[in-house]
Parts: C-alpha cells; sequence; structure tokens
C-alpha cells in the first residue's frame, strides 16, 4: 500500500500539527480569504500549510494564475496578514 510521508511537526509526544494543503488555481480572491481565515484559527503557526497552484489552461488564465502565485507566495513569507 502507498503512504504519504509528512513532516508533522510535534512539540511532546502527545501533540501533533497535521498539515495542511490548499489548492488554488484562478481565484486569487477566494484564496486570500482562505488562507486569511487559516491564519485567524487558534495554534494556526504550528501547523505546515502546502499551497498548490494549478498552471494555466489557456492564455486568458495567467493573469488570475498569476496573481494566485502572488498571494501564495505573500503567504508564504508573512504569517500574519496578507498584503
Amino acid at each position: 500500500s502507498a503512504c504519504a510521508n509528512f513532516n508533522i511537526q510535534t512539540t511532546n509526544m502527545n501533540e501533533f500539527y497535521a498539515p495542511v494543503a490548499v489548492f488554488g488555481f484562478n481565484r486569487p480572491k477566494h484564496l486570500e480569504k482562505c488562507l486569511q481565515s487559516l491564519i485567524n484559527c487558534r495554534n494556526f503557526e504550528k501547523h505546515p500549510v502546502y499551497i498548490y497552484i494549478d498552471g494555466p489552461k489557456n492564455p486568458a488564465d495567467i493573469p488570475l494564475v498569476n496573481k494566485s502565485r502572488f498571494v501564495a507566495e505573500s503567504f508564504s513569507t508573512s504569517s500574519n496578514s496578507i498584503p
């Protein structure tokens, strides 16, 4: 059977923090709201967060996908808010 190997952060033997995966594409405002909601959660900073942004499916998607990537990059450098 296949098994995913996650690097789960622990502070003691009885406490663990599951990784969070966020998927985005061409809706940067939705991604921003989702990430801001995560930031507002208790103990958010203890959970590893992985953001996946799909590539553009056609040329019209490029500007919005790039904006979504910017939101994701901004999130990865800030733990309090998204510019």
